[in-house]
């Protein structure tokens, strides 16, 4: 069960078993007389000593509280698949390509190790950060694309050219081009860093499919769990530099969140489609 120490008392409070105690009870106080109404609040009373501590109501509490557990697990799960699967939909055809392929490659990894949750949710760890670079990547084209970088540095020269042309007493119009100037820079500057961040992430996306495709081969040579897991931990830790690019390219709230604890469940895709999620559980 749960690590944290249960308050049976509450539980107790709230359960079917209390409501009823406490019907009979104000029952018997509203057509008993003093001797019944003695025992009935003797009887409530010690329904709290003896009650909340029983092994069955323990092992009621255990399973109610095991249920809304696995309720909320599946419902957070339907939610992380179902905003995967709209991410997965923005990627252009010739990235979901690459994600296909990879998480069939990951499919087959899986498959030698059916039984192993831990190798099944480091690969989903992978899986999830490729997607994520994927994204980035295809913003930064997209950016880059629609920059017309030569524009910018000639409007850069003209305007350094018009600043060293101004009169002393045009000191409004210095301000407003030193302005325009700093303003261009910057510009500039943030091209030469998406040109940068692109050719990083074009090599960490590379590096991740050779990473998974080397555990597919280490999967079917060997098939000794422990030493697959220790390579798939490998690879995990190697992704934190990944990591770290996506989270100083982006503060997009979509592309940090979080995978749930339970994302071993989830299947991988094969081909261009993955199996829609479940529907969310409701208690």
């Amino acid at each position: 069960m749960n690590e944290t120490k249960l308050n049976y008392y509450a539980e107790f409070a709230k359960s079917k078993v209390h409501a009823a105690i406490g019907v009979g009870v104000i029952a018997t106080f509203a057509v008993a007389y003093l001797p019944a109404l003695m025992v009935a609040a003797a009887g409530y009373a010690l329904s709290w000593v003896l009650i909340p501590t029983s092994g069955y109501f323990v092992r009621k509490v255990e399973e109610k509280l095991d249920l809304e557990k696995q309720i909320a697990d599946a419902d957070t799960l339907f939610e992380f698949q179902e905003r995967r699967n709209e991410l997965k939909s923005r990627l252009s055809a010739e990235s979901h390509m690459r994600y296909s392929a990879l998480s069939g490659t990951c499919a087959e990894v899986s498959n030698n190790n059916p039984d192993n949750s831990l190798i099944n949710s480091k690969l989903q760890e992978l899986l999830w950060t490729y997607l994520k670079m994927l994204l980035m990547q295809q913003g930064i084209e997209k950016y880059l694309g629609e920059t017309n970088e030569k524009a910018i540095e000639a409007s850069l020269k003209e305007v350094e050219t018009q600043i060293k042309e101004l009169a002393p007493e045009q000191q409004r119009l210095r301000g407003s081009k030193e302005s325009l100037k700093a303003t261009l820079s910057q510009h500039k500057k943030s091209l030469i860093e998406a040109k940068e961040n692109l050719q990083i992430l074009n090599s960490e996306l590379v590096r991740l499919e050779h990473e998974i495709q080397l555990l597919r081969a280490d999967a079917i040579a060997n098939k000794n769990s422990d030493f697959l897991s220790a390579k798939i931990n490998a690879s995990v830790e190697s992704l934190q530099e990944s990591k770290t690019i996506l989270k100083a390219m982006s503060n997009a709230e979509e592309l940090s969140l979080d995978i749930p604890s339970n994302i071993a469940n989830l299947g991988f895709e094969r081909g261009m489609e993955e199996a829609k999620p479940r529907k969310k559980v409701r208690a």
